[in-house]
């Protein structure tokens, strides 16, 4: 059922650990990669935050964090740093200097290139997105692709399409190519990393 959340999604010990797993020795420069386009004393919005690893490695201290999640794994409620549960379909995505995203792109297909306006829309500088080019999902293994898809349900629904390097490439350069600053491979080259000029 597409309401029906998976387990990964319930308990930030799962989700953490599964990224870890997913990633590897890059776990962590994935989110190095986003972190050092956000200069100090800016703020920014986490969409689809997850356990915002990304705040807790990386931004705390430096930045004014919001994290904005349909399951939300974590609780903070201070003048630097707030998550909140909602969803950015159907709810307004916080305003801040830079709105990023971390490998959840996907879950908005076929209807991504309007969640990346409205992202840019709420931005007063850039939108960051990373998104996994090499998946677990597209495995030519059956069962590891089915149980792949099955895992990554955060209320939604089963996403079947993930993007490539060439879809991912392709898609930006086609309907964003005028605010594009940088686009390029991290974590090991698992993932790919765009920066839009919202500016």
């Amino acid at each position: 059922m597409a309401n029906r959340v998976s387990l990964v999604y319930q308990s930030k010990i799962i989700y953490t650990l599964l990224m870890k797993c997913l990633y590897g020795h890059h776990y962590l420069g994935r989110y190095r990669a986003i972190a050092e386009k956000i200069p100090r004393g800016t703020s920014v919005t986490d969409v689809c935050s997850g356990d915002s690893a990304l705040y807790t490695r990386y931004l705390k201290g430096k930045n004014k964090y919001t994290g904005i999640d349909m399951n939300p794994l974590t609780t903070f409620n201070t003048h630097w740093a707030k998550v909140i549960k909602g969803n950015i379909v159907t709810e307004a995505i916080p305003k801040a200097d830079y709105i990023v995203m971390q490998g959840s792109l996907y879950q908005f297909m076929p209807k991504h290139k309007t969640i990346i306006d409205k992202m840019l829309k709420s931005s007063n500088k850039k939108v960051i997105i990373s998104e996994p080019i090499i998946n677990l999902s597209n495995s030519n293994i059956g069962f590891i692709s089915t149980i792949t898809k099955k895992v990554a349900n955060p209320g939604s629904g089963q996403k079947i399409e993930r993007f490539t390097k060439r879809s991912f490439i392709d898609f930006f350069k086609s309907d964003f190519r005028n605010i594009i600053e940088e686009i390029s491979l991290i974590s090991g080259g698992r993932e790919m990393m765009v920066v839009l000029n919202a500016e």
